[in-house]
């Protein structure tokens, strides 16, 4: 069994459904005592389960409770910041940081509507202190694999700045703004 503690988080772990579910019911004491210091509540309908497996299905009778409520078995999962799949892939977290920094560049862009005048550096400049941070969230979690959607957003940022059309070659933009490939 292991737990991760974070603020008012808790995540359980557990090599098979049977562990986790005894462990629950031994762990439902100390989250109670630490639930009423606190002053806090689980809230079981956000409380969610998730079992990683590489395809397959589920086994039909497997539920899990929490006292006396059934906890719901989600496929998709965001914790802080991070969608963690059941299928142990990080590409979904990668979309939705694209997502959020596609957000982000559309807030800066807005800002910067009015100077007409700000350099392409200084546009790479606030990119790298405003998007990339972003981008970036969490990647010592999902990193270790390419992160192909959270360069397609660096690549758009620059073809748009640049003024070119999107099916222009990557590697010219690269070296002609001085970047890496993300």
């Amino acid at each position: 069994m292991f737990i991760i503690l974070y603020a008012d988080d808790i995540v359980f772990f557990g090599n098979t459904a049977k562990e986790l579910q005894e462990n629950l019911y031994i762990y439902i004491y100390l989250i109670e005592e630490y639930c009423n210091r606190w002053k806090l509540v689980v809230n079981t309908n956000k409380t969610k389960i998730m079992i990683f497996r590489k395809g397959g299905r589920l086994p039909i009778n497997i539920s899990f409770k929490y006292n006396n409520c059934e906890i719901e078995i989600v496929n998709k999962f965001n914790y802080l910041g991070v969608v963690f799949t059941s299928g142990g892939s990080f590409s979904e977290a990668q979309k939705t940081l694209a997502g959020q920094s596609l957000k982000a560049i559309f807030q800066m862009n807005t800002c910067l509507y009015k100077f007409t005048d700000v350099s392409v550096q200084h546009r790479l400049d606030l990119f790298d202190k405003l998007i990339t941070p972003i981008m970036n969230y969490a990647g010592e979690v999902w990193g270790f694999i390419k992160g192909i959607s959270i360069e397609k957003v660096h690549m758009q940022f620059c073809k748009i700045m640049l003024g070119v059309k999107a099916n222009t070659q990557n590697d010219f933009i690269y070296g002609e703004l001085g970047r890496v490939n993300y």
